[in-house]
């Protein structure tokens, strides 16, 4: 039998620490903005993170903030990325803003960006993009004669066919922004994707500038700090899963009960015309939305058993297409702790059981 350590070691809290402390700098203060990256995770999420503390609230105690794959882009971009494109662009082309010593942050009222780069001195005319192992990408360049740059590391096992909802986002904020605030006009945006395993793959998609995009996300951030309640504001990561990895989950829980206690008691059944008309157009949009996912979930349910059928008929278990792959494997069960059988055993599992956290529903009905 082993004696008891005298002295412990935790390397992960020694990696902690040292990410802590190589934390960037920033000459503005980010509490004061909503960054190009987070403006359109959900509403709610950046509201607890910029004005949270300020009122009472704080970060789920059991939140395990992962810094991985943050510390992976920042090694791909600080020493990859960044030196390629500040040393080894061909002339007449010049990176700005490009590389930690040089980034700058652009703020506008509420919004704020930091680009992480841009390239200028291309000739006017048509531009071909080029990236080994990938489809050309053709643009026209007018006298502007810069593309922003966004830089991403991504996991070898992402299926990527198109630039991220969230990034696309991102990077019309950049343009805005560097539009409205500098002598740069960008019509388009590089988002370069990093192979984390394989460096030299890279998938590059183009962003074309849209006006209407970069005045929502204005509009958003004001939302945002204008806000006195975060139940003012729609819990997007509802249906985002920004909910899956979000710090503020406790509180938003807490928030929406706080709320939910100080509404109107139900009365009887009985018809109020007033909210009926107010919530109609939603009710009748969420029912037609609800029959047609019903539909879609059962045609799904019903095309793999037919998948199935053809992988049998053809004795295989898996035929690749030119775009897709369709496997058909057996997976083990996941294993479960058998309650039946611990109280066959003896064992009082009601000491054991405790209340889990309460969570809010909506219910909707189709009334005779």
């Amino acid at each position: 039998m082993l004696s008891r350590p005298e002295f412990e070691l935790d390397v992960s809290a020694v990696f902690d620490r040292y990410i802590d402390s190589q934390q960037k700098q920033w000459a503005h203060d980010r509490s004061q903005s909503v960054g190009a990256s987070e403006i359109f995770s959900c509403m709610r999420k950046n509201w607890f993170s910029k004005i949270g503390s300020k009122k009472g609230y704080e970060k789920d105690p059991e939140h395990n903030e992962r810094w991985g794959a943050m510390q992976r882009g920042n090694l791909i971009e600080d020493y990859h990325v960044a030196p390629a494109f500040a040393n080894c662009l061909p002339e007449p082309l010049e990176a700005l803003y490009i590389g930690q010593e040089n980034q700058t942050t652009l703020v506008d009222g509420r919004s704020s960006a930091t680009p992480d780069g841009l390239i200028t001195g291309i000739p006017p005319g048509k531009v071909r993009i080029k990236a080994r192992g990938r489809e050309d990408i053709i643009i026209k360049v007018g006298a502007e004669g810069c593309i922003g740059l966004e830089i991403k590391s991504i996991d070898p096992r992402a299926n990527l066919h198109e630039a991220r909802t969230k990034h696309h986002g991102q990077s019309q904020v950049g343009m805005g922004l560097i539009r409205q605030q500098t002598e740069y006009k960008p019509n388009y945006w590089m988002i370069m994707y990093v192979d984390a395993s394989f460096l030299d793959d890279m998938k590059i998609f183009m962003v074309e500038y849209d006006d209407d995009i970069f005045r929502s996300a204005q509009r958003r951030a004001k939302l945002i700090f204008d806000a006195k309640n975060p139940t003012d504001l729609p819990a997007e990561g509802k249906y985002t899963h920004d909910c899956d990895h979000c710090p503020f989950t406790e509180a938003c829980r807490e928030a929406v009960f706080s709320k939910y206690k100080q509404m109107e008691i139900d009365g009887d059944d009985e018809v109020d015309d007033a909210a009926a008309l107010a919530m109609a157009p939603l009710v009748e949009e969420f029912l037609h939305a609800r029959e047609e996912l019903d539909e879609a979930d059962f045609k799904v349910r019903e095309l793999k058993e037919r998948l199935k059928s053809q992988l049998e008929q053809l004795n295989k278990r898996k035929v690749v297409g030119e775009n897709w792959k369709a496997t058909w494997s057996t997976r083990k069960g996941a294993k479960r702790i058998d309650k039946k059988l611990m109280r066959e055993d003896g064992i009082d599992l009601d000491k054991y059981e405790v209340e889990g956290k309460p969570f809010d529903t909506l219910l909707v009905t189709i009334q005779d």
